[in-house]
Formats: structure tokens, C-alpha cells, sequence
């Protein structure tokens, strides 16, 4: 994180859970040499986002803790929604980093947002039909969603599980349509 982050960009974290991505990178603001309203507007350009409430519950009570050291009176935008369902606007990225969920489709609870993950895969043409389908990991979905909110020489860093590497139920994602620079 603190190689890839330059102070005062804008770094969203899609799936923050407590935050642990943008806790390391206030760290990197806090130990610089800015003043203190430029720590501030440095941190305002920090993005987290969850569907848990619990999770972003969690990241808010981690950045008061860090902060209340520092004299800091404000925090990330930590916002409660699914990021790959979320119509907010939000700007674009310098930096997209984070550790989006390891979960295949037949792993969620509900048809209805079984179905509404299908149509965001098939409309990034990424779902592959028949036995794929179920096995597909939202973490491609993800990935694809951040062309949307990336800079044109933003930088994504993702934890991902293995399968996307060599998994026949994402030959369609590791064509990476739409994207350039593609380091795994």
C-alpha cells in the first residue's frame, strides 16, 4: 500500500470490511511531513466502501482510534452499500486497493441478487454459461466494476483468489477487455 499511494490522491477500497487497507495509507498521511489541513484533505479523498453495516461500523471506530492521537477531526468516506449494485457517485481513483469477497455465485443467499450478480456479469461479458455460472467468483465482477471509477493511469491492487488465474469459469474474465498494464 504505501508504495503505490502518493499523498493527496484519491484511493478507493471497493470491499474496506474495517478498513485495514485505508488505516495503512491514513498511517502513510499522518507520518508526513504536510500540515494538518492538508492531512485532512488528503484523508477526505479516502473511500471505503461495505455492504456489512457491522464492517463499516468496525472501519469508523479504527479510524477514531488512530486519529484521536493525531488531532484529526475527520474521516474517510466509509459508506454502507454493495459496491457492485451502488449507483453513488463517486469520483475517480488514482488507486483502487482492497481484498474483495472470495464468494461464488451459488454461494449467495438470495435468487434475486443471484440474478441481479448474473446480468453485471454478463453485461462485462464475463459469465460463462452452464456448469460456470455457480462457480464464478464476484471478485471478477469486481474487478471489472472499477474501470468505472479508475483514472485513466489509476492503479489496482486486489487479493484474489487463485482460480481466477487458472479456473476454467473465468477463461472470459482473464481476457481483461478493457483494460491495459495488466500485472498478476
Amino acid at each position: 500500500v504505501s508504495d503505490q499511494y502518493r499523498l493527496k490522491d484519491y484511493c478507493m477500497d471497493p470491499a474496506c470490511g474495517s478498513g485495514i487497507f485505508l488505516i495503512s495509507i491514513c498511517n502513510k498521511i499522518l507520518e508526513s511531513d504536510l500540515p494538518l489541513n492538508e492531512k485532512e484533505d488528503s484523508i477526505k479523498r479516502l473511500y471505503g466502501i461495505d455492504m456489512n453495516p457491522f464492517a463499516i461500523f468496525s472501519a469508523i471506530l479504527n479510524h477514531l482510534l488512530l486519529f484521536q492521537e493525531h488531532s484529526i477531526k475527520i474521516l474517510p468516506n466509509l459508506i454502507c452499500s454493495d459496491y457492485l449494485l451502488t449507483k453513488k457517485r463517486l469520483p475517480k481513483f488514482n488507486l483502487i486497493i482492497g481484498n474483495p469477497p472470495w464468494v461464488v455465485i451459488n454461494g449467495l443467499k438470495s435468487a434475486e441478487y443471484v440474478e441481479q450478480i448474473k446480468d453485471i456479469g454478463n453485461r462485462y461479458e464475463i459469465i460463462r454459461g452452464d456448469k460456470f455460472v455457480t462457480s464464478t467468483e464476484i471478485c471478477t465482477l469486481f474487478v471489472y466494476r472499477i474501470l468505472e471509477y479508475l483514472q485513466d493511469s489509476g492503479t489496482v491492487f486486489f487479493i484474489t483468489p487463485a482460480s481466477l488465474i487458472n479456473g476454467e469459469q473465468h477463461a472470459l474474465f482473464r481476457q481483461f477487455k478493457g483494460m491495459s498494464d495488466i500485472r498478476i
